[in-house]
């Protein structure tokens, strides 16, 4: 028996003994490879990574915006990754030398030829070392926590940060600024800062919040259409009248004989006797019904549904308008019926939540307003995951976080016949990013309701400064 090795799965510091390359110094990055953009900052004594505008579109507003990045615009294209022929022909020669007695240049990032290449299809694969996420996401979420929350050491927004900010000359409002005596230096609070209260707020809502546990045919046009044909009544008593005479109409139209068998299984109705479940599994989700949740740390009764549907404003209104609309509701029951052997459904039963949005463009929704409450149920397949962080000043009040399946991935309905330049050139879905403000002003950057922070300047001892907030 034989098994291939497709690619392997690791953190940062493993990619780069499976890879063979440095991820240390200004090529750091393997998959920029010469191409990455670096920067050392002198005070804070790390080399820092830039410059990831060139991955997204040419015509991407954020590569024009200037104030809310590094004061310049971007319209260099991205980096070519290293394919691996490329790799393997650049270190035909390389002698691969173990133990502290190596010395290596600085210039050169490879430290060794990776051994997977002896597998004749290794210099052929598109991806061969990935990243788990997992090491990644906790990294990322420790460094907002510990900046938003003014964690000592763990905070990103220090003084040292402040000083880099002053030498490459971008966000001028936050540079310090020397007292009158240039003993001392003060640096003004940024605006995601918070005052002792808002930090409170935002721990309770972390620790309360509850997340996930990790076919229309021509017959149904048929309808559509003798609705349609009474051309008498408006466009809201047609749409009403579908809705409340479909099932008369549909057992019926099912007695015909061009209808196939499986539909006039449907006129029979289920079996009276059904099967509830509390959890159910579908589409990479765990679901659970909203009373099982409430017995628990995690949130999985949480749904939301997009339905192409038709619009009105009122009973008198004659342009109604089809769009795609988005429901969000939560999971209050789930039974799967029997179509007497034929085939089975699993339907959830929901109750729906009236849904706005902000100002930031955030959707959330109240559980003390409900709507769509005549259709209740919804097919199991369709729907997709959710769940809900309650407003802390507003408890009827909950903002909408969906989710995506962790095992679930869709690899397409056709096969790439290009798959290098598909790979080089992956979309990026601007619109869906978050808001940037428009590069046509000052970008409030600081917070005045806070008091300043204040370091003693000590230029040869800049290492050692510690911290002192005054009040």
């Amino acid at each position: 028996m034989r098994a291939p090795l497709m690619w392997t799965i690791s953190d940062f510091p493993a990619y780069a003994m499976l890879y063979g390359w440095s991820i240390k110094g200004k090529f750091a990055c393997p998959c920029c490879n010469y191409g990455t953009n670096s920067r050392y900052l002198k005070h804070s004594r790390k080399m820092c990574y830039t410059d990831h505008r060139v991955f997204l579109l040419m015509d991407h507003p954020w590569r024009s915006n200037k104030r809310s990045f590094n004061g310049k615009t971007e319209f260099r294209p991205p980096p070519a990754p290293l394919k691996g022929i490329d790799v393997l022909n650049s270190l035909c020669d390389f002698e691969n030398v173990f133990g502290k007695k190596k010395k290596r240049s600085n210039d050169d990032p490879w430290k060794k030829r990776s051994i997977f290449f002896e597998l004749p299809y290794w210099q052929y694969n598109l991806l061969r070392q990935n990243l788990d996420v997992m090491h990644i996401e906790k990294n990322i979420v420790d460094s907002i926590l510990g900046t938003l929350l003014d964690i000592s050491g763990k905070s990103k927004d220090h003084a040292k940060a402040r000083y880099d900010l002053k030498d490459m000359g971008i966000r001028k409002n936050l540079h310090p600024q020397d007292t009158e005596d240039s003993k001392r230096t003060k640096f003004t609070k940024a605006c995601f800062s918070m005052t002792n209260g808002e930090k409170s707020i935002l721990c309770g809502v972390l620790k309360t919040t509850k997340i996930p546990d990790g076919s229309a045919s021509n017959i149904s046009r048929e309808h559509e259409q003798e609705v349609n044909n009474q051309s008498q009544r408006s466009k809201w008593s047609k749409a009403k009248n579908h809705c409340q005479n479909f099932s008369q109409w549909f057992e019926t139209r099912a007695l015909r004989e061009d209808v196939p068998d499986l539909i006039k299984q449907l006129t029979r109705g289920p079996n009276f006797v059904a099967k509830r479940y509390s959890g159910y599994l579908i589409n990479g989700y765990r679901f659970h019904v909203r009373q099982r949740d409430a017995r628990r740390k995690i949130q999985n009764s949480g749904v939301t549904l997009i339905a192409s549907t038709t619009t009105f404003a009122s009973s008198k209104d004659k342009n109604p308008i089809a769009a795609d609309l988005t429901y969000y509701g939560g999971i209050v029951d789930i039974v799967k019926i029997n179509y007497y052997s034929h085939f089975k459904v699993v339907l959830f039963k929901c109750d729906w939540y009236e849904v706005e949005k902000d100002v930031y463009g955030l959707t959330n929704v109240y559980f003390n307003k409900r709507c769509s409450q005549e259709e209740p149920f919804v097919l199991a397949s369709q729907v997709h995951h959710c769940f809900y962080v309650q407003d802390p000043y507003d408890q009827d009040k909950h903002y909408v976080m969906k989710t995506v399946p962790r095992d679930l991935f869709n690899m397409g309905d056709e096969v790439e016949s290009n798959l290098p330049q598909s790979y080089e050139n992956e979309p990026s879905e601007h619109l869906k990013g978050p808001s940037i403000p428009k590069d046509n002003g000052d970008v409030l950057l600081t917070k005045t309701d806070l008091p300043e922070t204040t370091i003693d300047v000590l230029v040869e001892e800049f290492v050692n400064q510690q911290l002192e907030v005054e009040y």
